[in-house]
């Protein structure tokens, strides 16, 4: 993980060439920290974040990178292309984010019976 500038957003970056998540400091601090909320919020909350730039790997983007760091056409087969919708907004990365998010919150829970999840 990379760290990126701190004062400028956006707070997560995801680098296709570089396959890397850059977080900014400002990401933990006051607009999306609050003050006094629960430790499921704040992780959740971090954790869709880095999770939904993470998944920018295998967006249309990231799909024309190898894994050397090259640009090349897409290695995802025709066949994923023809069967997207062009019509409507996709709901990636959102989804696959909030399942990663919510994935690693249910493990934690699992691992740490004992520890609040507020």
């Amino acid at each position: 993980m990379k760290l990126a500038r701190n004062f400028v957003l956006p707070y997560f970056e995801y680098d296709y060439v570089s396959n890397a998540v850059r977080v900014a400091i400002g990401a933990v601090e006051i607009p999306l920290y609050a003050e006094g909320s629960t430790h499921a919020t704040f992780y959740g909350g971090l954790g869709f974040s880095y999770a939904a730039q993470l998944v920018r790997a295998f967006d249309e983007g990231g799909l024309t990178i190898d894994p050397h760091g090259a640009i090349n056409d897409s290695w995802a087969p025709p066949s994923w292309k023809r069967n997207c919708s062009n019509d409507r907004r996709s709901p990636f990365p959102e989804i696959p984010a909030i399942q990663v998010a919510h994935a690693r919150f249910y493990m934690r829970s699992l691992t740490s019976p004992n520890q609040p999840n507020a």
